[in-house]
């Protein structure tokens, strides 16, 4: 199932990757952070300035991480 969702993270930030400064909320609910830790990986693997944030939480709710990328050249692989 993580992976199922780690692919839906990387399409979306591969839609959006002409998009500088694009806030991207990701939703990956309330557990024991398996989902949440995966996608703190990838982001700080693929690209090296980021600004990762929790969401708004009345907004949200917890669980939720808000993505500001200053995207590079790199591929998202």
């Amino acid at each position: 199932m993580v992976e199922i969702q780690l692919r839906t993270v990387k399409q979306v930030l591969f839609e959006n990757r002409n998009k500088k400064g694009l806030k991207i909320v990701f939703i990956h609910g309330v557990g024991k952070g398996v989902l949440k830790n995966e996608i703190l990986k990838l982001l700080t693997k693929q690209f090296p300035t980021i600004k990762i944030l929790d969401a708004n939480m009345a907004k949200y709710g917890l669980g939720a991480l808000e993505v500001i990328i200053w995207w590079t050249n790199r591929l998202i692989g």
